[in-house]
């Protein structure tokens, strides 16, 4: 889509050049978290795109990633 930037994807690198100066400059240390809606485990479909959601970041970015279950206190 024109217009359309989608920060962590090989498209535009700008985030991710920005996050490696501040870790080589800064001495910073940076960790993708993505968060999944705690929903979205019960339908394997759901579970398995947001799975691959989170492969697509974490391969743009480079860069340690954590999956983290949202609403868990709402299951069962």
């Amino acid at each position: 889509m024109p217009g359309q930037v989608e920060l962590y994807t090989s498209a535009s690198d700008s985030l991710k050049k920005i996050i490696k100066k501040l870790e080589k400059d800064l001495n910073f240390h940076f960790v993708i978290v993505h968060l999944i809606d705690s929903m979205q485990i019960f339908d394997k479909f759901r579970f398995l795109a947001s799975l691959t959601l989170s492969l697509s970041a974490v391969v743009g970015m480079d860069s340690p990633m954590i999956n983290l279950i949202s609403k868990v206190d709402m299951l069962g």
